[in-house]
């Protein structure tokens, strides 16, 4: 019950001990979890930031190659351009920036069940 485990032992004092120093690890479990939390967060904003300066400068190379003269334009061979580069970046920075926010919220999730857990 309250989210705490409790083991009888023999004598009542003992099962005052125990129920403090479950109630203490669970805190603990809540804090390291909450830090985690947080790291996270800084780790998916830092992680979002780079994705969308990865999505401005692909954005602008395309928009470079577009407003080319179309001669020129039929000259051009993509690898030629950044736009490799530009793109392989772009999948790098989203799928670093995925996976922050996976974790981030998935943390923020069990902060969440920890908290409803002790609080009843």
């Amino acid at each position: 019950k309250n989210g705490f485990e409790v083991r009888y032992l023999t004598t009542c004092r003992y099962c005052i001990l125990v129920i403090i120093l479950i109630e203490t690890n669970m805190d603990a479990k809540l804090q390291a979890l909450q830090k985690a939390t947080a790291d996270a967060e800084k780790e998916m904003v830092k992680e979002k930031g780079a994705y969308e300066d990865s999505e401005r400068r692909l954005n602008a190379a395309k928009e470079l190659l577009q407003n080319m003269d179309p001669e020129d334009q039929k000259e051009i061979m993509v690898n030629d351009t950044k736009l490799p580069e530009l793109l392989e970046l772009h999948a790098l920075a989203k799928e670093a920036y995925e996976t922050a926010l996976k974790r981030y919220e998935t943390n923020r999730k069990y902060v969440k069940i920890m908290e409803d857990k002790i609080k009843t």
